[in-house]
């Protein structure tokens, strides 16, 4: 009864949610019906780093130092390069890497780093290595002196005259232009993913 008052009489939705609350059941404790929809979102898109490794970690030939970056395909650290003295910036992809989406967020990690080391253009940040070590897979770059375009808004933007803003928009225009030229389409175009030196 309160099932066919909820559906407001439509007897199509009655019965494709008897049928969900009926699978519920059947799959028991740990339903999705039993968890709750914001703390699910927030695992998804949130990775948890209590599972991600430690500054002073070795991976591959980098030693992890403080992590700089967080975005949706993973956690950028400012890393050493073991081999080649330098400073590097290494991103890590979380093991748990997003339940049942894990292997097609590896397969887009790994795209990723194939795509970009493909460019070579100097306001395109250069991919020096991608491999999986000690749980992890990661990409490791060339590391960027400065500070995202995001902070440089927020800190500056009434100081920022219109040949500046003209010369950024010029550099990040000339690099996407090269990314397409490669056929390379860029799908997060931010001012967090953009780096000012």
């Amino acid at each position: 009864e309160a099932l066919e008052a909820a559906c407001a009489g439509d007897a199509d939705l009655g019965d494709r949610v008897s049928r969900l609350l009926k699978a519920d059941r059947q799959v028991g404790e740990g339903s999705f019906l039993q968890g709750r929809a914001l703390e699910d979102a927030a695992r998804l898109l949130v990775p948890d780093f209590s599972s991600l490794p430690a500054p002073g970690t070795r991976i591959g030939s980098y030693r992890l130092g403080s992590r700089i970056g967080t975005g949706g395909m993973g956690v950028v650290y400012e890393a050493e390069d073991l081999k080649l003295p330098r400073r590097v910036a290494v991103k890590v992809l979380p093991p748990q890497s997003f339940g049942m989406e894990r292997k097609e967020r590896i397969q887009r990690f790994e795209r990723e780093a194939r795509t970009a080391s493909q460019l070579n253009h100097p306001h395109i940040v250069s991919i020096l290595d991608a491999a999986f070590d000690q749980g992890f897979y990661y990409i490791a770059m060339e590391f960027v002196e400065g500070r995202t375009l995001r902070t440089l808004i927020e800190q500056e933007s009434r100081m920022l005259d219109a040949k500046t803003v003209l010369d950024l928009a010029s550099q990040v225009a000339s690099a996407l232009s090269a990314a397409h030229q490669a056929g390379i389409v860029h799908r997060d175009i931010k001012p967090e993913n953009i780096m000012v030196r």
